[in-house]
C-alpha cells in the first residue's frame, strides 16, 4: 500500500504526470469518435475509414422519411424560439427509438430528419416500422409533458422506401457521405402525399410486399399516383398495425 504522506510526493512524480496527459488526450478522443459516430453512424464512419465510398458504390437501403405535421402553423403559433424546443424535444425523443432500432442518421433538415437502414436488415426485422410506431408511442406517453410546456402535442407523418441507391464521399469544406438516386425521390414524394390523403404513415409496394408474412402489421393499397418525374404508377400504401 502507497502511505498517505506518499500521496502528495507522487502527484508531482513524471509518471503520474504522463498517465493524466495520456487519460486526458483519450477522453478528448473517445469525446470526438462518439460525437462524429452520432452524427454519422457506424456504417458511414466503416466506409469512410476503409475508403470504401472514396468512389460511387451502390447499396441497397431502406429510408424512413419523417416530419412535423402542421409545422408552419406551429411555428408562427409558437414563435421561433419556442417551437425551436419544441423540435428539439420531439428529436430527443426520436433519440430513443434512433438507439433502439439501430438507425443511421442521414440528416436532420428543419423538423424532418432522414433515417436510414441496410435494407436486409431492415426487411428481416422490420425495424423502420418498428422504430416509427415507437417514436409515435414514446411521444403520446410524453403528451402531457408537452401540453404542459408547448400546449400541443407533436405529430409526425412518414415515408417508407427501399432500393439500390448510389453512396458517395463528398470533400469540400467537410468531408460527409451522401445518397443520390430514385429511392430518396420516390420516399419524399411518398410523404408529401401523407397530407394530401390524411395518412400517418406511407410505404411503397416494395415495402408492403415484407408484410405477406407477418401479422403485426397490415399494408392497405391507398393510391396509384403519377409521381412527378415518374413514368409508372406509384403505388402507395398506409401502413397500420394490427391489434389481436
Amino acid at each position: 500500500m502507497i502511505a498517505l504522506h506518499t500521496i502528495p510526493d507522487f502527484l508531482e512524480t513524471e509518471i503520474f504526470l504522463s498517465v493524466l496527459l495520456y487519460l486526458l488526450l483519450f477522453s478528448i478522443l473517445l469525446n470526438m469518435f462518439i460525437t462524429v459516430y452520432e452524427y454519422l453512424g457506424a456504417q458511414a464512419i466503416v466506409g469512410a475509414l476503409s475508403g470504401r465510398y472514396s468512389k460511387p458504390a451502390e447499396e441497397d437501403l431502406t429510408f424512413l422519411f419523417i416530419d412535423l405535421r402542421s409545422s408552419t402553423t406551429l411555428a408562427e403559433r409558437m414563435g421561433h424560439i419556442q417551437y425551436s424546443l419544441f423540435i428539439e424535444n420531439s428529436f430527443q425523443i426520436l433519440t430513443d427509438s434512433i438507439y433502439k432500432y439501430n438507425a443511421t442518421i442521414y440528416q436532420f433538415v428543419g423538423d424532418e430528419a432522414v433515417l436510414l437502414w441496410p435494407s436486409k436488415n431492415a426487411r428481416k426485422t422490420l425495424a423502420p416500422i418498428h422504430f416509427y410506431f415507437d417514436f409515435i408511442e414514446q411521444l403520446q406517453r410524453n403528451g402531457p409533458r408537452f401540453i404542459t410546456e408547448f400546449g400541443e402535442v407533436p405529430h409526425f407523418k412518414a415515408a417508407i422506401h427501399s432500393g439500390l441507391v448510389t453512396v458517395t464521399e463528398i470533400r469540400t469544406v467537410k468531408k460527409d457521405i451522401v445518397y443520390h438516386g430514385d429511392v430518396l425521390n420516390t420516399c419524399a414524394r411518398i410523404m408529401g402525399q401523407c397530407s394530401s390523403l390524411n395518412k400517418d404513415i406511407l410505404i411503397s409496394s416494395v415495402v408492403a410486399s415484407w408484410l405477406q408474412d407477418t401479422h403485426g402489421f397490415k399494408a392497405n393499397l391507398t393510391i396509384e399516383l403519377p409521381l412527378r418525374g415518374k413514368v409508372e404508377l406509384t403505388a402507395i400504401y398506409e401502413l397500420t398495425p394490427v391489434f389481436f
